[in-house]
This record gives structure tokens, sequence and C-alpha cells, in this order.
């Protein structure tokens, strides 16, 4: 398959080996809290090497058993963080014999592990155009925090805390029995809160909730995000036509959003789209700017569902059902003021 795209894992690596279609994952480690922690203070020094897809088996490969409720937490955090990782997958063996489908841990386990599959599922618009960023700019989705905030002090020693592109910053909960978490919000910008809406200033160092259903997911404020339109089994099932934008003002922002035939290998020899979208804060305008390149099988035209986010737009729902604005996109540059009843 001459034409194919590789992907292949690994536990070992080194340098320049993502020009490969290498995804290191972590070996196979134990399934505790201890370990998560450790894990998401190892993935974010192995992407500061420069090697952009990391991995771990979600829950460790030896876990628990899936009907033990300490247990079932463990895997429950670890699905959540594993979420934001650049490749997302759970494996292992667990000690009572049961397979590892999220239906063998119970229903809120699998209530909770589907509401953020979902939401991975939702964010491949965003993902995909990150990964796109990989291949032309050298970019890591998975940041420490000092890469974006590099004259914010306190940023420099924290390691359980890190962007997830541009617009995302997020913390993982890696003790057992917490309801709430320290959160360190840096500096430079303003702060929304994925799951309510609500604005919270930079600088500052807050104690987020997070019950076990969700960990603490802030949204830097002029963050664009594009998502699926729909909730999907499947990348199969995501439509690249129809999009829901959501817009988090506060600040000016900017985002390119990437595609191609997500097969072959033609995207390098430049069959590839970007999309440029532009949020102006004094202005409270949009404009997506006009479609660079093209590739076989480019939508002709996109729907795109624009929502401002405040009390609508939050979490990883279909939310509104009714956006603030829907526009047909045929490649050339629109403008999308906010409407007033998007304040």
């Amino acid at each position: 398959m001459p034409n194919k795209r590789a992907y292949i894992i690994t536990r070992c690596s080194w340098a320049g080996q993502q020009r490969n279609g290498m995804t290191v994952w972590s070996g196979d480690i134990t399934g505790s809290f201890a370990e998560l922690a450790l894990q998401v203070d190892a993935g974010l020094n192995y992407t500061a090497s420069g090697l952009p897809y990391w991995t771990t088996d979600i829950g460790g490969y030896n876990g628990g058993s899936t009907t033990d409720p300490a247990y079932q937490e463990v895997y429950t955090r670890w699905w959540e963080w594993g979420t934001f990782c650049p490749i997302f997958r759970s494996h292992g063996v667990r000690q009572n014999g049961t397979t590892n489908e999220l239906w063998n841990y119970g229903p809120t386990v699998q209530a909770n592990c589907t509401n953020f599959g979902n939401l991975r599922y939702r964010l491949i618009p965003y993902i995909y155009s990150l990964t796109g960023l990989i291949s032309q700019n050298d970019y890591t989705p998975m940041r420490l925090l000092a890469f974006d905030f590099a004259s914010d002090p306190n940023v420099l020693n924290i390691k359980d805390e890190f962007m997830y592109g541009p617009a995302f910053l997020i913390n993982p909960v890696t003790v057992a029995g917490a309801t709430s978490r320290s959160v360190y919000l840096p500096a430079g910008s303003s702060w929304i809160d994925f799951w309510t809406g609500a604005k919270l200033a930079g600088g500052q160092t807050i104690f987020a909730p997070a019950p076990i259903s969700y960990i603490p997911i802030y949204a830097r404020a002029g963050s664009i995000v594009p998502m699926a339109g729909s909730v999907a089994q499947s990348t199969d099932q995501i439509s690249d036509s129809t999009q829901e934008i959501r817009i988090y003002p506060g600040a000016n922002g900017s985002f390119s959003l990437y595609a191609d035939d997500n097969t072959t290998l033609n995207y390098q020899a430049g069959a590839f789209a970007t999309i440029p979208f532009t949020w102006n804060e004094s202005t409270q305008v949009l404009t997506i700017g006009a479609r660079q390149g093209s590739f076989s099988g480019m939508p002709s035209s996109y729907t795109f569902k624009i929502v401002w986010v405040r009390n609508n737009g939050t979490g990883a729902g279909i939310n509104p059902s009714t956006p603030d604005a829907t526009v047909t996109y045929t490649g050339g540059q629109l403008t999308v003021p906010r409407p007033a009843g998007a304040f």
C-alpha cells in the first residue's frame, strides 16, 4: 500500500522517529493513581522533546478489577485525561478476567467515560487541524504551559496541567476521592470554564470543582474551536461539511481549519486545504477567510453552526440545539457579526 499512511505503535523512541508515523506508548504499566500521576508528567516531558504522538494504556495494562469501586475511579480519571492525549486508547488485562469494554465497569463508569468519548469524537475537526500543524509547522498538541506562557514564571514548574492545542487548559485528577483540585490559570489571558461558560481572570490559582463525572477544563479567551456537528461512534460517521464552531470571546483569536483526504500521502505533495477563522473582539465580528488549497473529495460547501460561548455552547453535547448563526461556506470570505442575542 505505497500511498497509504503508515501507523506504528512502539514503546521506544529516538529523535526524529515521528517522520515514520510512530506513536509511543509507555509500556505495561500498573493501574493506580500513583502511576497515573507519573504518566501525566512523563507524557509532558516526552512531547516536550519534540515527539508529538504519546499514549498510555488507559487504566494501566496490569489493572484492577472492573467491579472494584477503587479501580473504577482510577479507570475513569485515566480515561478523562486520556481524552486529551495525542492518541486516545484503552488497553489492558483486568484482574477479574473480564474484557476492557466500558459496560463491564458498571453504568456509572460507562456513562462518565462515554461522555468523554463523545467529546473526543466531537473534537475531531479541532484535533485533526492540530495534526495538520504537526506535519506543516512542527507543532505538538500536548503542551507544557511554558510553551505558550513563557512570560509567566508561575507556570515553569507546573507538571500536572497542560494545554491541548491553543484552546484548552487540561487539569487531570490524580488523587483518589478528589472532588476538586487546585488549578493555576496562566497570566496574560482570561479563561472560560468549558462546562459552565463562566469567565475567570488569568494569573490566579483557584479550587476547581472536579466531581467524578469530569475534570476541570478551561478555554483560553479568543479561542475558536471547530467541532463535529453530531455525536459519532467512528470517524467514518463524522461529516466534514457540517461543523459547530465555538467562539470563546474575550480576546482576539484565530484558528486554521485543516482538511485532507484522511487516508493517502497526497498531503505531502500539498493536497490539503485550510480555512482561516479570525475573531475580532473589538468589532465582535467573525471572519471566515478564503479557503487555501484543495484535495480530492473536498466538500464543495460547508455548513458552519456558530456559537458564541456563554451559558450555552458548553460541555460535550450538541449545545445549544439552535446556534447563534448558521452560514453556508463555499470557499470565499464571509463575515459573521455576533448577533445581539449571543451576548
